[in-house]
């Protein structure tokens, strides 16, 4: 949304480049974005008064957690638990290969983050801090040392690999299209992932370690 101020001399618009959605300011000129002061996040939909001197705008925060529902342990659970929570978001879990860990994205600390935590879901560790535009879809490599996922810290979505106990990302993929979703080969050799680099979107493939891109 998008809301004129009464002099006609500045938009206030509802934005996610800030990572969460909030509020910006811009004059009608043109420039730069400013955010909008004494808003915070969470912030759609903005209206400006006539007289100028009251804004309204929607405040939605959503709550998403991470559940176990029953397996077909007779020795497990029998309804389904809250795993992995907090008053923010929390998605795209997945288990690592010898089930002992949990990979997953949450924005509990601001901004979409790559983290990992226990299969009983203690002691969840942040293991990415971009603090931009979402982070997500992490996958781990067969032999559970390595999470892949995708990030947009540029503004196009690229491909990443970052060690499971933590340490510097190391970026795989890069230009002017999107590179989502990646994933590693049955043998960890070769990770694949969608990507707009070409008209459509379609699954294009390349070294787990970085490398040459190839068509599927």
């Amino acid at each position: 949304g998008l809301a004129w101020s009464s002099d006609a001399e500045f938009i206030v618009f509802s934005s996610t480049r800030g990572a969460l959605p909030g509020l910006w300011k811009i004059s009608a000129a043109g420039g730069t974005p400013e955010p909008l002061a004494g808003v915070g996040a969470d912030a759609w939909a903005p209206a400006i008064s006539r007289a100028g001197n009251v804004l309204a705008y929607t405040h939605q925060n959503e709550n998403v957690n991470i559940w176990r529902v029953p397996g077909r342990d007779p020795a497990g659970p029998k309804t389904p638990l809250k795993l992995i929570s907090s008053p923010r978001q929390q998605t795209s879990a997945v288990y690592s290969p010898d089930g002992k860990r949990i990979a997953f994205s949450s924005d509990r600390t601001g901004t979409f983050e790559i983290w990992v935590s226990d299969s009983d879901g203690s002691h969840p560790l942040q293991l990415t801090s971009f603090g931009g535009p979402i982070t997500g879809t992490p996958h781990w490599s067969p032999d559970g040392s390595l999470i892949v996922f995708d990030s947009r810290p540029g503004g196009h979505s690229a491909i990443f690999v970052i060690s499971a106990s933590g340490g510097e990302p190391h970026q795989l993929t890069e230009g002017t299209f999107d590179d989502i979703v990646p994933n590693w080969s049955h043998d960890g050799q070769h990770i694949y992932f969608c990507s707009s680099r070409t008209a459509g979107r379609q699954i294009w493939k390349m070294p787990a370690g970085g490398g040459p891109v190839s068509y599927t």
